[in-house]
């Protein structure tokens, strides 16, 4: 997701009366921010489709920055109050904001979600709890800086303001941004987690391949077959024999062990509705080879082979993996080889879309 955009380029997609208001801010050269948090939702109103929920607060977020909630200015967003997801404004709008209100805590709404096949995915994954972040989009109007003139004594009103320490709260505060008019918010999926939405297939939740492309996200099941030949960033530790699975099942997932994050590649078996695990793959700039050859003879893998591809082990016989055990599957169809990213950032445009995925194809082939 980014987190700055120049306001001349949103001009064109937001409503005529704000971006006319704007417009003057926009040639000056203004930048919108985005800023996400966690935003479970407080209530959700299964029958009105809504949840009521905060889409910002006065929490120090990880850039070390505040937004004040009573500085907001709501005019220009009512004029015009939909919900986007990842700040897309190339699709249309999934859901309405019924109302918008503020408290010394932060921003609350009561986000409404339309009766589109889109909408409803997306209803049904903030339901299920795979999707619980918001992110606003607005335009600073006014601001401190630590150290910088007006600090101290704004510290010392909000502190007051909010009953909290000022040193402890704002310490490691760099920015905080007491006046601000909210544009847009959307949901967003965040610490961006593709694995989020492929947990939400797993366990039959609908979610298109159109909202996981969306993402920069590609699920190419000839990638997740090919466990017994990694990628040279990847140790590999293969559990089942890729065949005996569906072939279009295959998902990959994350998990952490001992602090090291590893990934999981999952998909049902034949004839079988439940996902069972098929591999594992261990990044090898956090998991040595030993380390990664342990954890898979720990959890009864089959075959093991290091990033760097020269050998595979047999952990059931020992030794070199023969060549009957160990067979190279076809290369992917050029169109197919989009390889599967662990950390995949909402983006404004298709376009940006298109480039990562470009970058992520690059990477696999080699090229810096």
């Amino acid at each position: 997701m980014k987190e700055q955009v120049q306001l001349r380029k949103l001009l064109p997609c937001l409503e005529e009366t704000v971006a006319g208001q704007l417009a003057e801010r926009a040639a000056a050269g203004a930048v919108v921010l985005r800023k996400a948090r966690a935003a479970v939702p407080e209530e959700i109103l299964e029958g009105e489709r809504a949840v009521i929920r905060y889409i910002s607060t006065r929490d120090v977020d990880r850039d070390g920055e505040v937004l004040v909630p009573k500085g907001v200015d709501l005019t220009a967003y009512q004029v015009n109050s939909i919900v986007l997801f990842a700040h897309n404004y190339s699709n249309p709008p999934h859901a309405r904001a019924e109302w918008v209100r503020v408290d010394d805590y932060g921003v609350r709404s009561k986000t409404v979600y339309a009766e589109t096949e889109r909408a409803e995915e997306l209803w049904q994954l903030v339901k299920g709890g795979f999707l619980n972040a918001a992110s606003v989009g607005f335009l600073p109007s006014e601001s401190v800086v630590n150290g910088g003139p007006g600090w101290a004594e704004t510290v010392r009103k909000l502190a007051r303001a909010w009953d909290v320490d000022p040193d402890a709260y704002f310490g490691q505060v760099k920015t905080i941004f007491t006046k601000w008019t909210l544009l847009e918010y959307s949901d967003v999926p965040i610490p961006s987690n593709p694995a989020a939405l492929i947990e939400a297939r797993a366990k039959g939740l609908r979610v298109s391949d159109g909202l996981v492309r969306e993402l920069g996200l590609a699920e190419d099941s000839s990638e997740l077959e090919a466990v017994e030949k990694p990628y040279p960033n990847e140790h590999a530790c293969r559990l089942r024999d890729p065949g005996d699975f569906q072939s279009d099942s295959f998902r990959r997932t994350q998990r952490e062990h001992e602090g090291k994050q590893y990934f999981v590649i999952m998909g049902r078996l034949r004839g079988q509705e439940t996902m069972t695990e098929q591999a594992y793959r261990y990044p090898k700039d956090t998991w040595t080879a030993d380390a990664a050859r342990g954890h898979c003879r720990s959890h009864d893998g089959r075959v093991f082979e290091p990033a760097s591809g020269e050998r595979s082990i047999c952990l059931v016989c020992g030794g070199e993996t023969p060549e009957r055990i160990v067979r190279p599957l076809a290369s992917p169809k050029p169109e197919q080889q989009v390889r599967l990213v662990s950390h995949v950032r909402p983006v404004l445009t298709r376009t940006d879309i298109s480039a990562i995925i470009e970058d992520e194809i690059a990477k696999a082939r080699g090229r810096p």
